[in-house]
């Protein structure tokens, strides 16, 4: 995204600006899973569980369905965190701007962006675990055949095996909070090193 900051300053308009730099951010976000889904490669921590249920899908035919629900899982917790930053500032702050007639890309970059980062990386924290969530799902849904956590989930599930039930609940709870986790500890090590995230 920082990359991306100069040609967005030099498009001009603030909500052209900041859909380039939320599409920037949402592919760099989801590009990990594709590679993890059809190869088996994760392309960041956070999709590592994405390849535990997407690889076999996508070994059956069915790397679409992975893909899509993978897609769907992490883009709107992300969205919801984008809009609800860039909505919500600090009122004290929105009179000062107003007051010093600040252009609307003054207000844009210098007020409603830095208040937009902490809620689009609480996003990115709830995308890490729902992109578990969503690629059990998927498999759950369409994945017939596949040996992942999913099929495993329902098979247990479906026979009454109360014991490997709860066995595959639980281990997609780890899953989930570990990806969470793993997102948190990458954006507290970008705090310290970059300042601000």
């Amino acid at each position: 995204i920082a990359i991306m900051i100069p040609v967005a300053i030099k498009i001009g308009d603030p909500s052209a600006a900041l859909i380039l730099l939320a599409g920037v951010y949402y592919g760099a976000i989801f590009g990990g899973s594709t590679s993890s889904i059809l190869i088996n490669a994760p392309g960041v921590a956070g999709t590592v569980a994405s390849s535990f249920d997407g690889y076999p899908m996508a070994r059956q035919g069915k790397a679409g369905k992975a893909l899509t629900v993978a897609a769907i899982a992490s883009f709107f917790p992300m969205l919801i965190g984008a809009i609800e930053g860039l909505t919500h500032v600090s009122k004290d702050r929105a009179e000062l701007f107003e007051l010093l007639s600040a252009s609307r890309w003054q207000r844009v970059m210098r007020l409603q962006m830095p208040s937009a980062v902490p809620l689009a990386v609480a996003g990115l924290r709830a995308a890490g675990a729902g992109a578990i969530l969503g690629a059990i799902i998927a498999e759950w849904s369409g994945g017939s055949g596949a040996r992942g956590l999913g099929t495993l989930m329902s098979t247990a599930l479906f026979g009454f095996n109360v014991p490997l039930t709860w066995l595959t609940i639980a281990v997609t709870v780890v899953l989930s909070i570990g990806a969470y986790f793993v997102v948190s500890l990458i954006t507290s090590v970008a705090i310290r090193r970059f300042g601000h995230v």
